[in-house]
């Protein structure tokens, strides 16, 4: 059984793990801007700046939705149902919650969602 989550820990996480995003974000952002070049030369060039914006873009959304999710994880913290799972209701792993302290699923729940039984090593 595992003891009681240590919110402060969790917290201190959290918000460290979220200034690093909110870094990579702006340092993305910065350097993708940099490197647009201001007259592509030709139909190559244009193509290859149109996909490197898609790519970019891409990358900025995966970053505002992990944003988000931690935003969220430090709103269950602050309300008391940090560590609980969303759709059962039990408690999450601690190993779980040390991996991804976002987490508002189960390992079972999370498996059921996705559709994807977890690895199992059998006996020899």
């Amino acid at each position: 059984m595992d003891s009681p989550i240590d919110f402060n820990t969790h917290r201190q996480r959290l918000l460290a793990e979220k200034e690093e995003v909110a870094k990579r974000l702006l340092s993305h952002d910065g350097a993708f801007r940099a490197s647009i070049k201001s007259e592509p030369c030709d139909a190559f060039d244009v193509a290859q700046e149109q996909n490197d914006i898609r790519i970019e873009d891409r990358i900025a959304e995966i970053e505002d939705r992990h944003l988000e999710a931690i935003d969220k994880a430090l709103h269950r913290l602050m309300a008391g149902v940090y560590g609980k799972c969303e759709s059962c209701n039990k408690p999450i792993d601690r190993a779980r919650l040390n991996a991804v302290p976002d987490a508002t699923l189960c390992v079972e729940c999370q498996e059921a969602r996705e559709g994807s039984p977890r690895l199992r090593i059998l006996p020899a």
